[in-house]
């Protein structure tokens, strides 16, 4: 579980600069994280958000796969966008490297994207964090970009480079 702390800020203060943290394993990820309040009004009730949604971190996280999980169902969705054009883009071999197989299913697609970073905004009261995930970096520099609100709902999915 992530805190406050974690990041160097004092929960009796309010932050105001940008804080983080490299080589963060979480849900078996290696990952970057960071807190940008360097532009932001941090008051204590967006501290205390922040604190909650550090505390739940790992059920965000869940959720930013789960909500790629079932845009994978939808062919018009960015998530199934994102998965076309990497195996439009991949030989048979890299597909055998990374899946196992040439036959790659949505799960099997799924298994293979990682958790890369998360940027955290407490003054953003739309988007209060961006989960990022994609296939190997080493592979492709396009990522999944997730949108969660500060208790985590999901509410955009985007794919960037």
């Amino acid at each position: 579980m992530m805190q406050l702390s974690d990041f160097g800020i004092d929960e009796n203060a309010l932050p105001t600069g940008f804080y983080e943290v490299e080589d963060v394993l979480i849900k078996g990820f290696k990952s970057f994280i960071f807190i940008d309040c360097e532009d932001a009004e941090v008051n204590a009730e967006k501290l205390k958000q922040l604190s909650a949604f550090l505390q739940q971190l790992e059920q965000h996280i869940d959720s930013a796969f789960a909500a790629i999980a079932a845009e994978l169902k939808h062919s018009s969705s960015t998530s199934a966008h994102y998965q076309q054009h990497h195996l439009e883009n991949m030989s048979e071999d890299d597909k055998l490297g990374f899946f196992d197989t040439q036959n790659v299913t949505p799960e099997l697609f799924l298994q293979a994207l990682q958790l890369t970073s998360i940027g955290i905004y407490p003054g953003d009261d739309d988007s209060f964090a961006i989960v990022d995930i994609q296939l190997d970096p080493e592979f492709t520099n396009y990522l999944l970009s997730v949108a969660l609100t500060a208790s985590g709902k999901v509410i955009d999915i985007v794919m960037e480079s």
